[in-house]
């Protein structure tokens, strides 16, 4: 497995690559997952150079890796499922972009939310623009594995627009995305799933890691509230009452994954914090100690990771 870290908490507060690698050395990890609000594939040719030449030295120098790359909290937009092709057809080229820069960085592994329905088209044209959705999917991989990324990962989210909102919209996309076979798995997220579904397997965390681990390949992670609505770091003060638990998530993963099949596991801490005080000042040392437990859980399982 391979223990790591969203940037997502980097953006704005330490943009620049000698700033945020300084944290990243500072928390002690070894593998992060980069995001494209970090990373940015609208950049020009020129900052993206000398971005890639100045992140390379950098993760030489401190000892990680950059195993995956992701989008972001400022690219949450429609992509795939906007009405215009143009628009469509411009996501797809910026997807190939971030894919080429980023496997400039060591990036083998590329993901995202599958694409968001406008309100209109979700009520009256959901199946089409979905069916248009998978055959982007398709080509974006068929596009980026010419640079070296070895799988796609998509996210399913929360509302019926976002897709993958309940286990039949999510084994729906699992089957349309396998039919050509191509490496296009589950990004999982156990704070994910539709609250107002009448099925509570829809939201409920360790079912949705027991039921759909083996269609993944990594994992985001946050301590969740009983209600779902609002997600934490992993500290002392909200593992009390948080429903994770990092042995059983770690022992269902064990149980349930196929482990040729999905080598490099990413157990990912997706974590940041509102531009409130003093979470915004204390999200460096939140997740340090978030690590720590994730840390002393999979050695407690005598779990290798790196």
């Amino acid at each position: 497995m391979k223990l790591s870290v969203n940037t997502g908490f980097l953006v704005n507060r330490y943009p620049s690559p000698r700033q945020w690698c300084e944290v990243i050395n500072q928390l002690g990890v070894k593998n992060i997952q980069i995001t494209a609000d970090l990373f940015n594939p609208s950049y020009p040719d020129k900052i993206l150079s000398k971005q890639v030449d100045e992140i390379n030295k950098l993760k030489n120098d401190y000892g990680f890796t950059i195993y995956s790359a992701f989008t972001g909290a400022f690219t949450r937009v429609n992509h795939f499922c906007h009405p215009d092709e143009d628009v469509r057809n411009y996501w797809l080229n910026w997807f190939v972009r971030y894919a080429d820069y980023a496997s400039k960085i060591g990036v083998k592994r590329l993901g995202s939310h599958i694409g968001i329905l406008s309100v209109p088209d979700n009520k009256t044209n959901r199946n089409f623009y979905r069916d248009i959705c998978v055959t982007y999917w398709n080509k974006l991989y068929n596009e980026v594995s010419k640079f070296g990324i070895e799988e796609l990962t998509w996210e399913h989210m929360s509302i019926e627009r976002e897709q993958g909102h309940t286990q039949k919209d999510i084994d729906w996309l699992l089957r349309e995305l396998s039919r050509e076979g191509l490496p296009i798995n589950l990004c999982l997220d156990p704070d994910h799933g539709d609250l107002s579904s009448s099925n509570n397997e829809d939201y409920e965390p360790y079912g949705l890691i027991e039921k759909y681990a083996n269609f993944s390949s990594q994992l985001h992670l946050k301590q969740i509230s009983k209600d779902k609505r609002k997600n934490s770091p992993f500290t002392t003060v909200f593992n009390k009452t948080g429903l994770v638990k990092a042995n059983k998530v770690i022992k269902l993963l064990l149980d349930k994954i196929d482990k040729q099949k999905h080598r490099n596991f990413e157990l990912i801490l997706e974590l940041n914090a509102r531009e409130r005080e003093p979470d915004d000042s204390n999200i460096v040392m939140d997740i340090q100690e978030s690590l720590n437990y994730w840390k002393s859980a999979l050695d407690d399982l005598s779990v290798e990771y790196e």
